[in-house]
């Protein structure tokens, strides 16, 4: 909320998605399967193969955030706010050894060209 008032954008990984969630009313579960596995998520039609660490998550949300991403189990893996600048990504780009291009760049869209 800080970071909204002060004309900042947000990025919630992980913990930060579910927090983003929640802040909007949506109601988280436990899921199984996503901890500490890389997961096939489909992105707009886009197969990824990316690392999670959760075992918490949603698959419905709130109409104010879009889904933008979904692993196999229908788990919302990546959403973001229709008109706020706020985004959230359950998997873990950080914790590879080496960025994956697409990461990097949805990272650089976000923080340097919206």
């Amino acid at each position: 909320e800080q970071a909204l008032e002060q004309g900042l954008p947000v990025m919630g990984v992980c913990r930060g998605m579910q927090l983003i969630q929640r802040l909007y009313g949506t109601i988280l579960w436990r899921v199984d399967g996503h901890a500490a596995r890389q997961r096939s998520i489909d992105r707009g039609g886009v197969q990824l193969i990316r690392t999670c660490y959760h075992n918490i998550g949603a698959k419905e949300t709130i109409p104010d955030l879009e889904v933008l991403a979904r692993a196999e189990d229908c788990v919302i893996e990546e959403v973001r706010h229709r008109r706020l600048p706020i985004r959230g990504l359950m998997w873990h780009p950080e914790r590879i050894e080496r960025p994956d291009a697409d990461d990097v760049a949805l990272f650089q869209s976000f923080f340097y060209e919206e």
